[in-house]
């Protein structure tokens, strides 16, 4: 599994509902696009102590963060808003919910990515592409 190993492991998080890829810029957005296997799409999960796992983007060393409003990217701080828990469905999708604020990451076919009340909805279910 992506987040049970301690090592590191690199790739593109794929929306179920959408086909589209997690992706952000310099300006610490977060949005989903079509596959271009830049590093602005590669993610490093990384397994904290706690069993939760952090998502730093290779091209900017940022990691995935959230207020329970919006999602963006930000320095790692090792804070709760930063940590995510991993919850596999049986098709081999996962849901991650946020920590601090127990909010999904979710998105739509726009390309954005908020967090929402979990719903069980494929926009909702990503899958891992190792890079």
């Amino acid at each position: 599994m992506v987040c049970d190993v301690m090592n590191p492991i690199v790739g593109f998080l794929v929306n179920k509902a959408t086909g589209r890829v997690l992706d952000t810029n310099e300006e610490k957005n977060i949005y989903t696009l079509k596959y271009n296997g830049g590093t602005y799409q590669r993610w490093q999960f990384q397994r904290q102590d706690d069993g939760s796992c952090v998502l730093q983007n290779l091209a900017t060393s940022l990691v995935l963060d959230s207020n329970g409003y919006q999602m963006y990217t930000h320095d790692l701080n090792g804070g709760r808003y930063q940590k995510w828990r991993l919850y596999w469905n049986e098709d081999n999708f996962f849901v991650l919910l946020n920590l601090a604020t127990s909010r999904v990451l979710d998105s739509n076919f726009e390309g954005q990515v908020y967090p929402s009340v979990g719903n069980g909805g494929d926009f909702q279910k990503w899958f891992f592409a190792q890079a």
